[in-house]
């Protein structure tokens, strides 16, 4: 007696085995349709997000082209609650899911009674990230939710060798080598942060390093952008935590 779906895990191991010879994004979705259709998810789509969960680079959206003309025409790409999860959450998630979580009064259910017509009651999503950590998804949708684990499983795994192709195709990949373990710092970067380390505020750094207060916050904007963080807090623990510092008075990045 064959497996539970045995099936869907034998297409998408053929898929996994096609996607790197596939050279278009068009073809690579036309294959990913084909390859879940059978199971119970007709339109699929693969693409890039903003943090506000609007569509910033479309890899290829297989779907019925009258649902994608409604789509377009009524504006629904700022409304879908699917992208907008995979934005903000990062986590897989069935569209029942996401169904039942809208509240009534969110503008959201325009875009989730539209699809009912077309029998776009369910779903999964599955949230991805791009080389340089840009926000993305690859969306699984039709009339239900996977039945069982084993399917999430397959989408999740088709979902990674999806977008990352998708990626490549448009010339958009991971750097072939590491980056440097500590980013370079200006000498004057390197002073401001050792301010920060030393719990001095931006208007007490500015007095130190005798400039300006929005010369201080320049530093810190660059400071953030080259060592990932999102705050000043953030900027001394990141420091602090990769050994950047040697004790309380060290050199801060020797040499």
């Amino acid at each position: 007696m064959a497996r539970p779906h045995q099936a869907l895990l034998n297409r998408a191991s053929e898929f996994v085995t096609r996607a790197a010879q596939i050279q278009s994004a068009r073809e690579l979705g036309d294959a990913l349709a084909e390859t879940v259709a059978p199971h119970g998810f007709p339109a699929v789509a693969s693409g890039r997000l903003d943090p506000s969960g609007e569509i910033a680079a479309l890899h290829f959206a297989v779907w019925d082209p009258r649902w994608r003309e409604i789509y377009e025409a009524r504006g629904f790409l700022r409304l879908d609650p699917v992208p907008l999860w995979a934005a903000n959450c990062g986590t897989p998630a069935d569209v029942g899911l996401l169904r039942a979580r809208t509240p009534r009064t969110h503008p959201a259910q325009e875009v989730l009674r539209a699809a009912e017509a077309f029998g776009l009651n369910g779903g999964f999503i599955a949230p991805q990230r791009a080389a340089n950590n840009h926000p993305g998804a690859v969306a699984f949708v039709g009339p239900r939710d996977p039945d069982h684990p084993v399917v999430r499983f397959v989408l999740c795994g088709l979902a990674s060798v999806v977008f990352h192709r998708a990626e490549a195709l448009f010339n958009r990949v991971a750097p072939s080598e590491l980056p440097p373990l500590h980013p370079p710092l200006t000498a004057r970067e390197r002073e401001c942060l050792r301010c920060f380390i030393e719990g001095r505020t931006i208007a007490a750094a500015a007095k130190a390093m005798e400039v300006s207060q929005a010369t201080i916050r320049f530093h810190t904007r660059n400071l953030c952008a080259k060592m990932g963080a999102a705050n000043r807090s953030q900027l001394t623990a990141i420091a602090i935590a990769r050994g950047l510092v040697e004790g309380e008075s060290g050199d801060l990045f020797p040499g």
